[in-house]
């Protein structure tokens, strides 16, 4: 079967396979090879740990169906070669309000580009494309100011206190994404596909 891949103007995004995924929480040695990168400069990305490595881990090798319902790998071709630079993905199938919830972290070279905004966009693009969500929901904090920018850029919405004290909670709508598209279509700028495509070798 093809793997999972979004493709954006400079980003590919490869949604974790269990085999992958595995590899990586037994911190297998080169299990990054199967993405077709060479080893990260330092892993995993900020706010990750070893647990919600292996909690993604687990999920993912339970239930091979929910492919992209998880981890998804953040790969920045470069030149003539490619580089893992974070991950992102969601906490599982949309519940039964129609909720899902987004996250992503980005090793610090690769910050402060725009890259969280292109990923986000994407990921929250390829969730809207299943009728049952009606809306993404992500937490963080209120001192990571250049997570919050992402979240307002792509046009998430301040709800209130999160699932802890000291972070905060915010939520798109299907309503607002898709008035949002139907304005970036109408402005002439670019829609980030989500095919489903082979890994290239």
């Amino acid at each position: 079967m093809p793997r999972l891949i979004i493709r954006t103007p400079r980003l590919e995004l490869i949604a974790a396979e269990p085999d992958v995924a595995l590899a990586e929480a037994a911190g297998t040695a080169d299990w990054w090879r199967a993405l077709s990168v060479p080893a990260p400069s330092s892993w995993p990305p900020p706010l990750n740990d070893v647990d919600s490595v292996a909690w993604f881990a687990r999920n993912i090798a339970d239930d091979p169906s929910a492919l992209g319902w998880f981890t998804w790998y953040v790969v920045h071709p470069q030149g003539v070669g490619r580089a893992l630079i974070g991950s992102c993905g969601f906490k599982g199938r949309p519940d039964t309000r129609g909720s899902v919830e987004i996250g992503y972290g980005l090793l610090a070279d690769h910050q402060r580009q725009g890259f969280g905004t292109e990923l986000t966009s994407a990921l929250v693009g390829w969730a809207f494309g299943h009728p049952p969500v009606a809306r993404v929901l992500a937490e963080t904090l209120p001192q990571l100011v250049g997570s919050v920018r992402v979240l307002e850029k792509n046009g998430f919405q301040l709800l209130g206190r999160g699932s802890t004290q000291d972070t905060i909670l915010f939520e798109l709508r299907r309503t607002v994404f898709e008035q949002r598209a139907r304005h970036a279509i109408g402005a002439g700028r670019p829609q980030f596909p989500t095919p489903n495509a082979q890994l290239p070798k």
